[in-house]
Parts: structure tokens; sequence; C-alpha cells
């Protein structure tokens, strides 16, 4: 009897043990790396924030962000960092910050902060902006 306590005692140990490693190995798999979007909503409408984030050699990460709703682009970040699945990205040029976790359908629930925390969830993929032509095309009316 000793002995088939002993065993099972060994067999849940290396149980979890298993779990632990596969757990851990997926946490370490998450890259961020891409293209972030998402809308802050202002009393006068929203704003687009794009973050486009990069994994570096060295295992860090640096962004950019844009504002797209505002024609601005390459907005250099102080730092950033993903840790425990939470992003969080220093942008003290505009005296912003942005702070989200990494949810299991790899979207990101976040607050953006420029002298106010705003909510700001986002999902990956490049944006694409609305679709407006650049040139008229006929007929024209007046």
């Amino acid at each position: 009897m000793r002995t088939t306590t002993f065993k099972t005692k060994i067999a849940a140990i290396v149980a979890m043990l298993l779990t632990g490693l596969t757990l851990s190995s997926s946490l370490l798999a998450q890259d961020i790396s891409g293209t972030w979007h998402g809308k802050l909503s202002l009393p006068a409408g929203s704003l687009t924030i794009v973050f486009h984030i990069k994994h570096t050699e060295q295992g860090t990460y640096v962004a950019t962000l844009d504002s797209p709703d505002q024609g601005t682009k390459d907005i250099k970040t102080e730092t950033t960092s993903f840790q425990d699945s939470t992003l969080t990205v220093q942008i003290p040029i505009i005296h912003a910050s942005y702070k989200g976790k990494l949810n299991a359908d790899q979207t990101i629930t976040g607050t953006f902060t420029q002298g106010m925390p705003l909510p700001l969830n986002l999902t990956k993929g490049e944006f694409s902006g609305p679709k407006r032509p650049q040139e008229p095309q006929p007929p024209f009316s007046l």
C-alpha cells in the first residue's frame, strides 16, 4: 500500500511539473510584435491609435505610435515592455503612456493616459484608414 501511495505522489508531481513546463513555454512564446490599433472614445468623437511594435535581437521591444486621424506617424516611444502578459509603453514626447493586458483572444485591454486615463483596447493587424479617393472623379456637379 505504501508503494502505491508513493507511486501516486510521484505521478502527481511529474504531472504538475509537465503542466508547469507547458504553461511556461506558452507564456514565453507570446510575441506581441506587429501592428496593434484601437479607438479612443472622446467627447468630440473618436481617435484612432496605432502602435507598431518590434522585437529586437536583444530580446526587448521597441515601438512607434501613429495617430492617423490627426495625420501623425512614427511618434517615438521611450520604453516598451511586455512582462506577465502586460504591455507598457511610455511616450514622453506627447506626455502619454499605455498599459494593457494581453487576453486569450489575442486582443489587449488597457488604458491610454494623456492627462487623463481613457480605455483603449487594441486589436492586432494592419490598420487601414477610411477609403477616400484623392482625385475627384467626374461627373462634377455644382
